[in-house]
């Protein structure tokens, strides 16, 4: 990703955020709150957005297709549920999932697949939800099919043909990259961190232990 591209994306970033010097949190909160509201209700009106017909194209490729625009979050969210994987029985299940996030405080888009592992046996009485670890990549080596390659090629053309002003940008870059939390002062003298990813494409998603391929 170059260098041009990163500076944008931070701009972006501290154009809606605030730092914990500036003190301006409401009102550019209120900028983020308003681009949401806008989402919002266009879909409670049911106004068309882009996203509409972008999920009706990705429902003629793929059956389980999900898109989450009713999120409080300024962006668009597509997920594309793929097979499970095989796995040892009422050990660890395998969920994998081919993801779409179009920023709405950029003109920026990701691609990427999310690959979850549930361990089923480690189920206790005190937390009934059993551990998950998640991994990121855009491509295995381990694919000898082509499968990955050809449904991430077609989501992005689809998403470019609805999308037409739009760039993409690798999720490897925009997850790694850190910016210091613009929203919480711990008065500590390390100051937590979050990546670009979470500021300007995040959904509100359950948040696990992560690997990035």
């Amino acid at each position: 990703m170059s260098q041009k591209i990163i500076q944008e994306l931070l701009d972006r970033v501290h154009f809606f955020y605030s730092t914990i010097q500036e003190r301006d949190f409401e009102v550019k909160a209120g900028k983020r709150n308003a681009i949401t509201a806008t989402k919002i209700n266009s879909l409670i009106g049911k106004v068309d957005s882009p996203l509409r017909p972008l999920e009706l194209e990705a429902k003629q490729h793929w059956k389980n297709v999900m898109s989450c625009d009713y999120m409080q979050f300024p962006n668009y969210y597509l997920g594309i549920n793929l097979d499970n994987i095989d796995q040892a029985p009422h050990i660890v299940e395998r969920q994998r999932r081919l993801v779409l996030c179009v920023s709405l405080l950029c003109r920026y888009y990701t691609l990427f697949y999310e690959e979850d592992y549930m361990f089923t046996q480690m189920l206790t009485y005190e937390d009934m939800t059993p551990p998950i670890y998640r991994i990121y990549f855009q491509d295995l080596a381990n694919d000898p099919s082509g499968r990955l390659k050809e449904d991430f090629k077609k989501l992005q053309s689809i998403c470019e043909k609805h999308f037409p002003d739009y760039t993409f940008v690798d999720h490897r870059w925009i997850m790694t990259i850190k910016v210091p939390d613009m929203q919480t002062d711990t008065g500590e003298l390390q100051v937590p961190e979050r990546s670009i990813y979470s500021y300007l494409f995040d959904n509100v998603t359950m948040k696990v232990p992560s690997v990035l391929i």
